[in-house]
């Protein structure tokens, strides 16, 4: 399934980037591929083709991942994607 997060923080986005490095082996463990990109300095936006969903929710709702949202009020929506064509 493809899926989009727009992760909204107070922090620096490198301090965003950061975090993801931590957490890069557990997602990769539950996508087939992941990309995340800088829309503004406190906004990232990730793509991933997610092939193991409940793996994925595991990993955003960690303790770890609940405990830098909290300290950085980040914010993610997701949405799921379908091509169109």
């Amino acid at each position: 399934m493809n899926i989009c997060i727009v992760t909204k923080f107070d922090c620096s986005y490198e301090e965003f980037t950061a975090m993801l490095a931590e957490v890069g082996d557990d997602v990769r463990r539950c996508t087939s591929s992941w990309e995340v990109t800088k829309l503004n300095d406190n906004t990232a936006v990730g793509l991933l083709n997610v092939t193991d969903m409940e793996g994925l929710q595991s990993v955003m709702s960690s303790p770890n991942v609940q405990e830098w949202n909290t300290a950085n009020n980040a914010v993610a929506d997701v949405y799921s994607l379908e091509k169109i064509s």
